[in-house]
C-alpha cells in the first residue's frame, strides 16, 4: 500500500515492570522481523528521522512519524509487539473518489459508492442479427453503467445480444450482474446476463429483437456484484 502521508505515533513508554522508559532508545521495527522501519521527520514524509528513538527524558512519551500499519518496539526493559499507526486524516479526505489507503474505489462528495475504472467496451452478440449495429456504451465503468444496441438485418434471434468487456480483468469472477431496462422495447426482449467471467459479460434475451432495429432502440443498465 502507498501512503501519502505518514501516521503518527505518540504514548508513554513503559516498561515491563511499570515504570516509564524516560530518555531511552527505542527501536521501532517492522511487525515479526529484526527490521527497522523507516521513520520519518513529519507527516509530508519529505525527509527521514533517525531509528531508534529516544523517548522524552522528563515524560517518556515515545513519538514517531511512520507509514500507517503494525510495529514492534524494543527498548531497555522494554518490548511491544503490534503497535499501531493509523493514517493522517488527509488521507480519509482525499478518499473523495478513491481509498487511498487501499486504492480501490471510495466514496463521492454525496457518501455514494463510485468507481474509478475506465469505460468498459462493448460489441454485438452472435444472435444479434447479421451486421448489426455497434452497441454504444454510456457513462460507465466496471462496476455500473448504461448500454444501447440495436439489430442487425436477417435473422435476429433469441440468445446473446451484447458483449461487454471490462476495462481491466478482475481478480476473480463476479457473482453476478444485475440488468435493468432502459425503455419499453428492452423489456420486451427479456434480457438477463449470464454468469460473469473476470474478463466480460454476455446480455441475452429471451424474445428475439426485431431486425434492422437502430443502435439507440434498446437500453439497459448493469450492476456488476
Amino acid at each position: 500500500m502507498t501512503y501519502t502521508y505518514a501516521g503518527r505515533y505518540e504514548e508513554a513508554a513503559f516498561t515491563s515492570d511499570g515504570g516509564l522508559l524516560k530518555g531511552g532508545a527505542i527501536a521501532v521495527y517492522l511487525p515479526s522481523t529484526t527490521t527497522l522501519a523507516t521513520l520519518y521527520a513529519d507527516r509530508t514524509k519529505s525527509t527521514t528521522a533517525a531509528n531508534p528513538v529516544t523517548s522524552d527524558a522528563v515524560s517518556g512519551v515515545l513519538g514517531f512519524w511512520a507509514d500507517p500499519g503494525l510495529y514492534d518496539l524494543a527498548g531497555p526493559g522494554l518490548t511491544v509487539s503490534g503497535v499501531a499507526v493509523v493514517p493522517d486524516a488527509a488521507e480519509f479526505q482525499d478518499a473523495n473518489q478513491r481509498d487511498t489507503a487501499s486504492g480501490y474505489p471510495g466514496l463521492d462528495p454525496s457518501k455514494r459508492l463510485v468507481s474509478g475504472a475506465p469505460a468498459v467496451t462493448a460489441a454485438a452478440g452472435a444472435a444479434a442479427g447479421t451486421s448489426p449495429p455497434a452497441p454504444v456504451v454510456g457513462p460507465s465503468n466496471d462496476q455500473s453503467g448504461t448500454v444501447t444496441f440495436g439489430s442487425g438485418s436477417g435473422s435476429p434471434a433469441a440468445g446473446a445480444q451484447v458483449i461487454v468487456s471490462f476495462s481491466t480483468a478482475w481478480a476473480s469472477a463476479p457473482r453476478a450482474v444485475i440488468i435493468s431496462p432502459n425503455n419499453d422495447a428492452t423489456q420486451q426482449l427479456g434480457l438477463f446476463a449470464g454468469r460473469p467471467s473476470t474478463t466480460a459479460f454476455t446480455v441475452s434475451a429471451h424474445t428475439a429483437p426485431a431486425a434492422s432495429q437502430a443502435a439507440g432502440t434498446f437500453s439497459f443498465s448493469y450492476l456488476v456484484l
